[in-house]
């Protein structure tokens, strides 16, 4: 971090400077009125300015502070540790100096207090770094909400060895640090549901996909079945061990649209964090599963034409990057009508064979809706309580 120098004078150190000056002047045209010893005097007092006029000037010349870690992912309650590694790469000590840490408030540093009404957290770190020596110092913080926190300022001041005033550095470059807070994951509680409304279309006997959602019967268990395909209820009540068989499939994605709107505004619905919970859920089991799948908002990019999006994936990483994408999105951003991100489903790369939509409905959206289910895409409302086939007793809610 680069930062900017300003100097603050103290009294003390300011009267010095007018003592020094008035007598010096009075030395100037009344030499013989002063004795050598008061001009030894003058002169102490004249070295001691001067080298602090030159610690203030060179002391933060050759200082570095910079952040060991560029960014850190943590779930809600999470704690963490946000290290600084602080350099002097000069000849001046720094002794008793402070950095104050200032972030925004998805993430509390331990022993703030911070208020309600606050948007920041703030962290005072105290160090001493010799000349040409290299120190870390800490600060403990708590994740609490989702979304990232940046530090956004810092500060770092010191007094002067050699003087009466305060050195004050303030941040003037734009390095930083963010800790990306994901969204709780928070299970959903909704019964075992069967993705495929009309039964046949997509079977196949020899299909390389099986459809990890839908199970249609059991079997004995051989060794070349996995641990996880086991039917335990089944096995403990018939004595032996059986495996669960799935549904064929001859494809199997899950597209995933988040609404950022809600059905009377442009912000999000208030229950908008429990949808990215659940979402979080959803994917950590296709993740599980090994079953790809997209996320779509209707929030669009300042500068391109397309939506914000996770692109097709699966395994750990795409999990991850969901994850980001979750905690990263914000309810205040630039939004379009659900149902025009409805209507560009058939026309994705990827088509998928399953939707999952998010948030409140109206007779547009169920329109579009209904569309899909015409081209044999299962549609899936999630809403705040639990995850339903639309269409189903009565439609979205």
């Amino acid at each position: 971090m680069k930062f900017k120098a300003h100097f603050l004078p103290s009294k003390l150190n300011t009267f010095l400077y007018g003592v020094f000056l008035f007598y010096f002047v009075w030395a100037s045209f009344y030499p013989a009125d002063y004795s050598y010893t008061l001009l030894y005097i003058l002169g102490i007092i004249g070295a001691i300015l001067l080298l602090s006029d030159l610690y203030a000037a060179l002391s933060h010349r050759k200082l570095e502070v910079e952040f060991v870690e560029k960014s850190a992912r943590k779930y809600k309650g999470e704690e963490g540790v946000m290290t600084f590694k602080i350099t002097q790469h000069g000849l001046l000590p720094i002794v008793g100096a402070a950095l104050d840490i200032y972030a925004s408030d998805y993430i509390i540093f331990a022993g703030d207090k911070k208020k309600r009404s606050a948007s920041r957290t703030h962290k005072r770190l105290l160090f001493s770094v010799m000349p040409k020596r290299s120190i870390h110092v800490s600060a403990k913080y708590i994740a609490i909400e989702r979304g990232v926190s940046k530090v956004f300022g810092s500060t770092l001041s010191y007094s002067n060895l050699f003087g009466f005033n305060q050195i004050v550095l303030q941040q003037k470059s734009i390095d930083s640090t963010e800790v990306i807070v994901y969204p709780e994951v928070k299970v959903s509680k909704f019964k075992p549901f069967r993705l495929r409304n009309v039964e046949g279309n997509y079977r196949k006997q020899n299909a390389l996909f099986q459809d990890k959602i839908l199970k249609v019967a059991s079997k004995d268990y051989v060794r070349t079945d996995q641990l996880r395909d086991i039917h335990w209820k089944e096995s403990a009540r018939l004595g032996a061990l059986r495996t669960n068989v799935y549904e064929q499939v001859t494809d199997l994605e899950v597209l995933i649209i988040v609404n950022l709107r809600s059905d009377k505004s442009y912000v999000a619905v208030e229950y908008i964090e429990e949808i990215y919970e659940k979402i979080a859920y959803i994917s950590y089991q296709l993740t599980r599963d090994k079953i790809p799948y997209q996320l779509i908002s209707n929030v669009k990019h300042i500068h391109l034409n397309d939506y914000l999006h996770v692109p097709i994936g699966s395994g750990a990483n795409h999990y991850k990057r969901t994850l980001e994408f979750l905690a990263r999105l914000k309810s205040i951003d630039f939004t379009v009508p659900f149902d025009h991100l409805v209507r560009s489903v058939p026309n994705l790369n990827h088509v998928p064979s399953h939707l999952i939509f998010t948030g409140p409905t109206d007779h547009k959206i169920n329109t579009a809706l209904f569309e899909l289910q015409k081209r044999q895409i299962s549609v899936y409302q999630l809403d705040k309580y639990e995850l339903v086939e639309f269409g189903r007793s009565g439609g979205a809610r």
